[in-house]
């Protein structure tokens, strides 16, 4: 599909029956990674002349992510007015929020390393497996804090 396809290959390659490989996969992944927390696809028209999905995303790592990502995923983390705007800096300033940047941050990474355009470069799947099952380790962590320190504010 156009967008998801290594630069590597070709949709004539593809149809001419080359193999396949995981590194290709991987990049598929990767792209699909930045679409999810940006809103934006690999085709839209800001795409057009030069730029990729995955140099918006470069870009902005690891101090301005809070500029490229989804606006609706932003409003589900951040719960608040969005008529304020965050940047990276004041939304560290906001307790456990900063374990929730730090993720973002992390997983806007992983999906930067697996588009790389060279594919030895990309990142393997059992690294990425373990990148992201860390990530949501913390993010659990900082849940079940959450959690605990809700229920003794019931309690009092």
């Amino acid at each position: 599909t156009i967008g998801y396809a290594p630069p590597e290959r070709s949709f004539t390659e593809y149809g001419l029956g080359n193999e396949l490989s995981t590194h290709g996969d991987i990049y598929s992944f990767g792209i699909l990674l930045l679409e999810m927390f940006t809103g934006k696809r690999p085709t839209d028209d800001m795409f057009k002349e030069g730029m990729t999905l995955r140099d918006f995303a470069k870009a902005a790592l690891p101090d301005h992510i809070m500029e490229i990502l989804d606006y609706t995923l932003l409003k589900d983390i951040v719960g608040e007015d969005m008529n304020t705007t965050y940047d990276s800096h004041n939304l560290s300033r906001r307790g456990n929020n900063q374990v929730i940047l730090e993720a973002l941050t992390s997983v806007l990474g992983i999906a930067v390393c697996c588009s790389s355009e060279i594919p030895q470069e990309r990142l393997d799947m059992d690294n990425v497996a373990a990148k992201l099952s860390s990530i949501k380790s913390k993010l659990h962590g900082t849940h079940a804090q959450r959690c605990r320190r809700n229920s003794a504010v019931i309690q009092e």
